[in-house]
């Protein structure tokens, strides 16, 4: 039994099943020096969750704020597994991206596009919170879940969902987790 105990505690078991990643917002005017710090302390970190301007629009389309080899250059400098973070225009649950979940699949061909560009990228993490006045519907809270699993399915990479306890969206959680790899507050 002590053995047990001491591989349960041991640095190597509790350091391989660890998880610290920080969330970074790529800004092309200070990414050098933010990769610096980001490197200085990657013995630190397992990941990173990397805002590389990949956003949905109002049409329900993905872009890009930021180039593929912008965002493939920070990726290469930080030398850290990567997520990268989508949010919408608003952050909110907009028309958008209640028409993104309606038909995700240019979505799905895009987030292809972008792996084979990078395929550094581990895997993608949604960010959409309904903003105080918002009240997402009974259609809104199924509907997200599906449109989850429906790019997991299509994108064959890591799935992470942003949630938060304050509103019905996100709040679903046993709802949430069989349509993603990682729930995460």
């Amino acid at each position: 039994m002590w053995l047990v105990l001491l591989l349960l505690f041991s640095p190597c078991y509790l350091a391989s099943n660890r998880e610290v990643r920080i969330w970074y917002y790529a800004n092309e005017k200070t990414w050098e020096s933010d990769v610096k710090q980001l490197v200085g302390n990657s013995s630190s970190l397992t990941g990173i969750s990397f805002g590389c301007g990949h956003t949905i629009t109002e049409q329900g389309t993905l872009v890009r704020t930021h180039n593929d080899t912008f965002c493939a250059k920070v990726v290469k400098a930080i030398g850290l597994p990567t997520t990268f973070v989508i949010g919408s225009q608003s952050n909110t649950i907009s028309q958008g991206m209640r028409q993104a979940m309606a038909n995700p699949a240019p979505i799905v061909k895009t987030l292809n596009e972008i792996d084979a560009a990078i395929p550094a990228n581990k895997g993608w993490q949604f960010d959409f919170e309904p903003q105080g006045h918002e009240h997402p519907t009974k259609h809104d809270i199924a509907a997200y879940p599906k449109f989850l699993a429906y790019i997991r399915y299509h994108v064959k990479k890591r799935v992470t969902a942003d949630v938060a306890s304050w509103t019905p969206f996100l709040s679903q959680f046993k709802n949430l987790a069989p349509s993603v790899t990682r729930i995460i507050n």
